[in-house]
């Protein structure tokens, strides 16, 4: 059974919970690739690169609208 992800408050709080202390880290960091790819960025597979698209597009629009867009894909 696939465990549901707590609500990310902001980019930092979601590139904590990548962090490999967190048991829970490889389901956050497919959460920052697909919102990642989602908002337009081309990732690969690589988590740190999506955390730094995340951040490039709410400088760009606002950290609100893309903390919204990683929940709702929760």
């Amino acid at each position: 059974m696939k465990k549901k992800l707590k609500k990310i408050s902001s980019i930092g709080n979601l590139q904590s919970k990548c962090d490999d202390s967190n048991p829970l880290c490889e389901e956050y960091r497919k959460l920052a690739i697909s919102a990642s790819r989602n908002l337009g960025g081309n990732p690969a597979d690589d988590w740190r690169k999506s955390i730094q698209w995340l951040i490039v597009n709410a400088n760009e629009t606002s950290e609100e609208g893309v903390v919204d867009e990683i929940n709702f894909l929760r």
